[in-house]
Parts: C-alpha cells; sequence; structure tokens
C-alpha cells in the first residue's frame, strides 16, 4: 500500500467521524429535550433517547451506505480497466462495515 492510499484511508475515516459528529448535533439542536419514543405508557411516563445518538447514528449509516457504493465502484471501475483493484476497496467495504456497526453501538450507547 502506498502513502496515497495511506492519506485517503486516513481522509475516510475522519471524515465518517466529522459527518456522524455534525448529524448528531444538527440532531440535538432541533430536538435539545431528547427525542420521544413512544406514546406515553398507561402510567402517563414518556421514553426519551438522546437526540445526539440518533443522529450520530443516522450519520454513520449514511455514511457507511456512500462508503459501501464507494467500494463497489472502485471495484467497478479496476474490471472495466482489467487491472487488479488492489487493497483500498477492500479497505474503503471494511471501514463501511466499522461505520455500520458503530451506527447500533452509539445508538444504544446514547439510549
Amino acid at each position: 500500500m502506498n502513502s496515497r492510499n495511506k492519506v485517503i484511508i486516513t481522509v475516510l475515516v475522519i471524515l465518517m467521524f466529522i459527518i456522524a459528529f455534525s448529524f448528531g448535533k444538527g440532531a440535538e439542536s432541533m430536538n435539545p429535550d431528547g427525542l420521544l419514543l413512544s406514546a406515553p405508557s398507561e402510567d402517563g411516563s414518556t421514553e426519551k433517547i438522546s437526540a445526539f445518538g440518533f443522529g450520530a447514528a443516522i450519520g454513520l449509516l449514511l455514511v457507511s451506505l456512500f462508503y459501501c457504493l464507494l467500494a463497489a465502484g472502485l471495484l467497478l471501475s479496476s474490471s472495466l480497466k482489467k487491472k487488479p483493484p488492489g487493497p483500498l476497496p477492500l479497505i474503503v467495504a471494511i471501514i463501511a462495515a466499522v461505520g455500520f456497526s458503530l451506527s447500533y453501538v452509539v445508538d444504544g450507547y446514547f439510549l
């Protein structure tokens, strides 16, 4: 792996965290008291979750979906050029899978 690929991977990881954080802060600014999960129960209590955690999880899901498309595009591009794909599409797909997993962790952590 050359230094260009290392820079691309670093930028993709940093971009994922920046977008997740900005989605979380955006959701928190729109709903500072949290998000209501369901209708009130019989005893009148309501369950609220953190808007930041929900927004961050949505941001991670969206970025991970984009990275899956990016990995597929890199594979398609290399196959059209009839060159071996190299390690970059696999690493981008792994970053996407980690992002999908982190979205569930983040959403569960901020309950």
